[in-house]
């Protein structure tokens, strides 16, 4: 009897203490899939939309798939995992596949913490031509399981029928393949009726890459739901003019979708509050989910910059320029520092409309310079806005206003919010009326602060074990009674 009472005292202490919150640091990747026989856009469209539905986690990061696609390339396995920095990775194999789209997959989760990789999970399925989308979301709640992300199941709606399914993978892979006109093409062929939302965003992310708005083209800002939902947001603050409350609410968004482009959005916020160490928190929380992304290297110097840290904003480029391809692009946001800081400015290879800018030994000489104007032309309405502060036309600038993306409440990139030249763009009736209209008329921080990592992406619920009597503990280990022991 008295060892009984040890082991059920031993039983009830585990289940009392057992862990109710996520193992911390969890980050995932979704590589490519294998398969000789298999179409690419099973092999790389299918785990890239299976990313995306992984990255409606709360408790798990979750890497941007091109950067996954990028260190995949290279032959060198387990360095891929160090420069991806995770901690698990989902990787599979289409084992066989029929030309009616009936395949076998074979998916694992692997646990690459250790010297040896270990095998978390695994499954083998026979895939029907319509089961796709409801294979992708029992595999992602499968390794939600596994990796103790106890959400409620997530089944993403869509109403595609399997031909626009198969069509919005096609547009998936040429995405990643970088070939964006063909993916625009074929989007653009799926019908009204069928199309879903997530294609609607895929389509309009393509365009936006194409106008050069995005400082990395290849990055999927998903969860789509959390981009959609941060347009809301934008748009009540709008009528409610409530920066408190907008902060409150961005952050809570944060909060539940913290793969997603919120994550951002929040620490632009926290830069226009002068918030510059959480904001920079906020950016290295992105760095991880994009390895590969040039755009975070420069905001963080950007930030490193508003605090008067020169030499941290030079190495941030630096790292900036090793995460990305671009090298190109690194040398251009070298010469904005350099040009903002009075320091020589190199040739700018960017062949952008700043660049002439920054390059040009009079000013006056662009009203003349054929290339520059093409430039002009050619760029979308933030470029022109960008360049024409630093032309000082404020007219211009003005006339970008209601056609700009970006945010304009903070001022370009390498330039203070005290710089005589924005606070003279500031002063100006179109950028008074912009500001009423985004909600940021009456800006009023007083009395607020900013949630650190830790509050923002406290890990919320794991694999919760609820019992109310020892009966409930013995049926859930199988023992019917007592005397079993």
């Amino acid at each position: 009897m008295f060892m009984v009472l040890v082991v059920l005292g031993t039983i009830v202490t585990y289940f009392v203490f057992l862990p109710t919150s996520a193992p911390k640091q969890l980050l995932l990747a979704v590589l490519p899939f294998g398969g000789e026989q298999a179409p690419s856009f099973l092999t790389r469209g299918f785990p890239s939309d299976l990313r995306n539905n992984l990255a409606l986690s709360r408790d798990i990061k979750v890497i941007d798939f091109q950067a996954a696609v990028d260190v995949f390339q290279t032959d060198d396995f387990r360095g891929i995992m160090e420069e991806l920095g995770v901690t698990h990775f989902v990787d599979g194999t289409i084992e066989s596949f029929d030309g009616d789209f009936t395949a076998t997959i074979h998916v694992r989760l692997v646990n690459a913490t250790h010297a040896v990789w270990k095998e978390v999970w695994q499954v083998r399925l026979a895939v029907q031509p319509g089961d796709w989308v409801a294979t992708r979301n029992s595999l992602a709640n499968s390794v939600r399981d596994e990796l103790y992300d106890q959400v409620d199941s997530i089944e993403v709606e869509t109403r595609e029928s399997t031909a626009a399914y198969f069509t919005y993978l096609q547009a998936l892979d040429a995405f990643h393949a970088r070939h964006d006109p063909f993916a625009i093409e074929l989007l653009s062929k799926v019908a009204v009726e069928e199309r879903s939302t997530r294609m609607d965003f895929l389509q309009l992310h393509l365009r936006y890459a194409s106008d050069g708005y995005l400082f990395d083209s290849r990055e999927m800002f998903d969860p789509l739901e959390s981009r959609m939902t941060l347009e809301d947001l934008k748009e009540q603050l709008q009528a409610s003019q409530d920066l408190g409350e907008f902060k409150l609410e961005l952050e809570k968004l944060v909060s539940d979708y913290p793969n997603g482009y919120p994550a951002s959005a929040l620490a632009d916020f926290y830069i226009y509050a002068g918030w510059y160490e959480e904001a920079r928190s906020l950016l290295y929380h992105w760095a991880q989910l994009r390895p590969k992304s040039f755009n975070v290297g420069v905001r963080l110097a950007h930030v490193d910059f508003l605090e008067d840290d020169l030499a941290a904003a030079e190495r941030s480029l630096q790292i900036a320029e090793a995460r990305s391809q671009d090298t190109q692009g690194a040398a251009h946001w070298h010469n904005v520092l350099n040009y903002n800081t009075g320091k020589p400015v190199s040739t700018d290879q960017s062949k952008s409309s700043l660049g002439k800018v920054m390059t040009s030994f009079q000013i006056a000489d662009l009203e003349h310079d054929l290339e520059f104007q093409r430039l002009y032309e050619a760029s979308d309405c933030d470029a022109k806005l960008e360049t024409s502060l630093y032309l000082n036309d404020l007219y211009a600038a003005g006339q970008q206003l209601d056609c700009a993306r970006r945010l304009w409440v903070t001022p370009p990139i390498f330039w203070k919010p005290e710089d005589p030249r924005w606070v003279q763009s500031m002063a100006t009736q179109a950028y008074l009326t912009y500001l009423r209209k985004v909600g940021y008329s009456e800006p009023n921080l007083a009395g607020l602060s900013p949630l650190s990592n830790t509050e923002l992406f406290m890990p919320r619920r794991g694999k919760v074990f609820r019992f109310t009597s020892l009966e409930d503990i013995l049926d859930y280990l199988g023992w019917e009674r007592l005397g079993e022991f």
